[in-house]
């Protein structure tokens, strides 16, 4: 007996509602794996969880598009599309460097497409890329290449400035 039933006096309460799976025949429950039930219900899966983390926490950290990485072998996605769109980066709606002419959408965006785990069987992932100097060249507009080159010229006459005052 419950040690707090046993002190106080008090009785289980019982539920009126039926929970869903309480309604479901004994056999249906035994041949459903808890998988096959959540994506029956549309519950996301562990996998899928662990994607609308990371999507949230890369397009809120600042990422302006995201590498397509397929995840084939034994335990992979087989879903020939993902295979073809290994290596593709999509740009993320919105983005700082869209807004400013920096760079294009080069093989779409993120959301036109399905994302990494959102099909069954998936297992393949986004590389989120957050500066412009990881983009494909093809995304970059003339304004993002130009800006890319004044940072560059900016960051090597740093680099000389403190080389010769360490020389010195």
């Amino acid at each position: 007996m419950n040690l707090f039933r046993k002190l106080f006096g008090a009785k289980p309460v019982q539920s009126t509602v039926r929970d869903d799976h309480e309604a479901q025949s004994a056999k249906s429950l035994s041949d459903a794996s808890p998988r096959r039930s959540a994506i029956a219900t549309g519950a996301p899966t562990p996998f899928q969880q662990l994607a609308n983390e990371r999507n949230a926490a890369a397009t809120t950290g600042g990422a302006i598009a995201a590498e397509w990485s397929w995840r084939g072998g034994t335990s992979g996605c087989w879903i020939p599309e993902h295979e073809a769109r290994n290596g593709r980066v999509y740009a993320v709606r919105g983005n700082w460097a869209e807004e400013k002419g920096f760079m294009t959408a080069g093989d779409g965006y993120t959301d036109e497409i399905t994302g990494p785990l959102e099909e069954d069987e998936c297992r393949c992932m986004y590389v989120y890329l957050y500066a412009l100097r990881n983009v494909p060249d093809a995304m970059v507009t003339a304004a993002g290449k130009e800006s890319l080159a004044r940072a560059r010229s900016l960051i090597e006459a740093d680099r000389r400035r403190r080389s010769d005052a360490s020389s010195k």
